[in-house]
């Protein structure tokens, strides 16, 4: 539903998220003076927010860093 094609695979929901954000104009996190070297320790506070008890599934550290790699 996401990719438009009923063969999509988990690996192309990234892509297609980061298509749609570009048609909607969604800027990244560098735009708003967040730089590479920050990540880490945005990773770890987020590691420790109570707003991530609600997540499905608990996130690895490497994770939260990847994720917020792709929204710089």
């Amino acid at each position: 539903m996401l990719t438009g094609s009923a063969s999509a695979r988990p690996e192309d929901a990234g892509p297609a998220l980061a298509r749609l954000a570009a048609e909607l104009g969604i800027r990244g996190l560098g735009s708003f003076g967040i730089r590479e070297e920050d990540l880490p320790e945005i990773a770890r506070k987020a590691e420790l927010a109570s707003s991530m008890r609600g997540n499905p599934i608990q996130l690895l550290p490497q994770e939260l860093l990847g994720i917020l790699e792709m929204a710089l």
